[in-house]
């Protein structure tokens, strides 16, 4: 690269217009005999383009989402009670901002996660932060903090969309439940939560025994909340029982 074009290389780095410095000789080639405005024009709406997918990309990383199927692939005909419906108008719309709770209950393997990391990163790709946690590792996360616990709060209280996963599988002591009703306080009527259960409501003592704030969480969780009920067998066992041995 020569002086002058190293010259510009690193200005465009210092506009933090990366794309345009990483592909510099390519974008000149395509813009011969272009205006000076076309240029400038076609150049500010590729970074634009650029720095909204970057910012979607670091997003998405801090979501904790991870890997996922995209609805497309949802398999609607396996379970035998889904409301389909309810389900595709939570992503015409922009969910995080409709201001209600979600609560989806069905046994496992009836793509109830699936469904909580779709709206997760539809929530990313609509310009919202979210965050996305098994039940077992924010009761874990709050009941470790120590000095941190106000911090953590204030996390998983402000984050645009929050999703707590997997509600039931295992049981969690009293102090937990304090923890998990201080976020959903703080949460109440500001932003909204998705929760996933494998649990009716009568049976959330269980996951807390002993637990005083267990009607609190629901009477908070529940106030306005949309609640989908999927049932059927595990399509992860209905997988296994086809392959063949």
């Amino acid at each position: 690269m020569q002086h002058t074009d190293q010259e510009l290389f690193n200005h465009l780095t210092a506009l933090r217009l990366r794309y345009t410095a990483e592909n510099l000789e390519n974008l000149t080639a395509s813009l011969s005999g272009r205006t000076p405005r076309e240029i400038l024009s076609h150049i500010t709406a590729i970074e634009l383009a650029e720095q909204k997918n970057r910012s979607i990309a670091r997003r998405l990383a801090a979501a904790g989402i991870g890997r996922y199927k995209r609805m497309e692939d949802f398999d609607w005909k396996h379970p035998l009670e889904i409301n389909r419906a309810k389900i595709e108008n939570l992503f015409l719309n922009d969910f995080t901002k409709l201001g209600k709770n979600l609560v989806i209950i069905g046994t496992q393997g009836l793509g109830k996660t699936m469904i909580a990391r779709n709206l997760a990163a539809k929530a990313v790709h609509n310009g919202h932060t979210a965050r996305f946690i098994t039940a077992s590792k924010i009761c874990s996360d709050l009941l470790c903090a120590g000095h941190r616990l106000e911090s953590r709060l204030r996390y998983y209280a402000n984050v645009d969309l929050l999703i707590i996963d997997e509600l039931g599988y295992l049981s969690y002591q009293d102090k937990a439940a304090d923890m998990l009703f201080e976020v959903i306080s703080r949460r109440y009527e500001k932003s909204p939560i998705v929760l996933t259960t494998n649990l009716t409501f009568a049976e959330w003592p269980q996951v807390f025994p002993g637990a005083a704030c267990v009607s609190s969480i629901l009477d908070r969780l529940i106030h306005h909340c949309e609640i989908i009920q999927i049932k059927g067998p595990s399509y992860r066992k209905k997988r296994d029982d086809e392959t063949p041995r």
